[in-house]
Formats: structure tokens, C-alpha cells, sequence
């Protein structure tokens, strides 16, 4: 196999393509540089359109629940006042009976208490007359 020399012209020429290689490789760079920008913008542009709607769904969602959630909470103010005026009319009755079973227990201790002292006044009585 003979070996080529390299001319001057050779170099030359091995040089201009090159440079145009570069060259081309630098063109389609920039047209993917171009390309991304585009890309970019528009996919910058259609999140912000998205948060934009979304801002608008979640302030109408807001605003349309605010009110569901207001007669909620009146319902259950409601409720829990009737709950809590029942549970202290219970409480209340239940005092009363308690406080009735009270006084009853009482008297009965008295009476118990009476008939018992009634009974050793009678024991000691009859062991003082009669002696053991």
C-alpha cells in the first residue's frame, strides 16, 4: 500500500471541511437552543395558565363550600346546645333522685338509729329493776 503524502492543498481541504463540519454542528446547535427556548416559553405558559385555573376552581370551590361549611357548623351549634340543655335536664333529675334517695336513707338511719337506742334504753332498763 503506498502512503499519501500530505500536500498543502490536502491539508487545506481536510481544513474547509472541517470547518464546515463545525460549522454545521454549530448550526444545528443553535436551532436546538432555539427550539428549547420555545419549548420553554410555551410550557412556562401553559402552567401558568394551570395554576391560574386552578387558583380559580379552588377559590370557587372556596367560596361555594364556605357556605355548605357555615350552615354545617350553625347545624352542629345547634345540635350540641339541644345535646348539652337534655344532658343537664338529665343531670338535673338524676340530682333530684339522688337527693331524694338521700334524705330517705337519712331517715331511715334516724328511725333505725331511735328504735335502736329505744331498745337499749329498754334493755338497760329492765337489767337496772329486775338486775341480771
Amino acid at each position: 500500500m503506498q502512503r499519501a503524502a500530505w500536500t498543502d492543498e490536502r491539508l487545506d481541504d481536510l481544513s474547509r471541511r472541517t470547518e464546515t463540519g463545525f460549522d454545521h454542528v454549530s448550526a444545528d446547535i443553535r436551532g436546538l437552543r432555539q427550539e428549547i427556548t420555545g419549548l420553554r416559553t410555551e410550557v412556562h405558559s401553559e402552567m401558568s395558565s394551570l395554576r391560574d385555573e386552578m387558583k380559580g376552581d379552588f377559590g370557587t370551590f372556596r367560596t361555594a363550600s364556605s357556605g355548605d361549611f357555615g350552615a354545617f357548623r350553625t347545624e352542629m351549634k345547634g345540635d350540641f346546645a339541644a345535646f348539652r340543655s337534655e344532658m343537664n335536664g338529665e343531670f338535673a333529675a338524676f340530682r333530684t333522685e339522688v337527693g331524694e334517695e338521700i334524705r330517705e336513707l337519712r331517715s331511715m338511719v334516724v328511725r333505725v338509729g331511735g328504735g335502736m337506742i329505744v331498745g337499749f334504753a329498754g334493755v338497760i332498763a329492765s337489767v337496772a329493776v329486775g338486775g341480771l
